[in-house]
């Protein structure tokens, strides 16, 4: 259903823009009492608080589990900030503008950044040159920096899941 209702969606916004008031007259199928579009159901997929301190607790001699719980948990105590957002965070800084949202948003929205005790140890941890975390160190051409934070966000998440195994989640 969410897929349909995406892609009907995209469908009633191009025939908005592009057809006529005369032409919507006699073929727009959108509108009230007309067709609308399905919405999917919402997953929760929430961790448990007792879950969630398992992972906070994780410690590991695995340099590569060790990175994926702290980059976890640094975006948990962040809101769910996404891993592109994170690379891209600079020493000092005080607020962000999500990646994805920042060329398709009307509105520039700037997220405070209050960083806890937890988030404070992983900076330490895995601190960059340029950048708060070491993900682009060195990298300058945004090509690259694409790649580098694609192959992170492919390397975390294999290694998130061998931690959920690990951790029994």
């Amino acid at each position: 259903l969410a897929t349909i209702g995406v892609y009907t969606t995209t469908l009633r916004v191009i025939m908005n823009e592009n057809y006529s008031e005369e032409e919507k007259l006699l073929h727009y199928p959108f509108g009230k009492r007309m067709y609308q579009p399905p919405k999917g159901k919402a997953k929760n997929q929430g961790l448990k608080k007792e879950e969630l301190k398992k992972i906070l607790q994780f410690k590991s001699d695995n340099p590569y589990l060790q990175e994926a719980r702290d980059y976890f948990m640094f975006s948990y105590f962040a809101g769910g900030m996404n891993l592109k957002d994170i690379a891209l965070l600079k020493r000092d800084q005080v607020d962000f503008t999500r990646a994805k949202t920042r060329l398709t948003s009307k509105k520039d929205t700037k997220i405070e950044l209050t960083l806890n005790e937890h988030q404070r140890e992983i900076i330490e941890r895995r601190k960059g040159k340029k950048h708060l975390f070491s993900i682009l160190d060195g990298i300058t051409d945004e090509k690259d920096l694409q790649k580098a934070v694609d192959s992170t966000v492919i390397r975390i998440t294999k290694q998130l899941k061998k931690l959920a195994k690990e951790l029994d989640i």
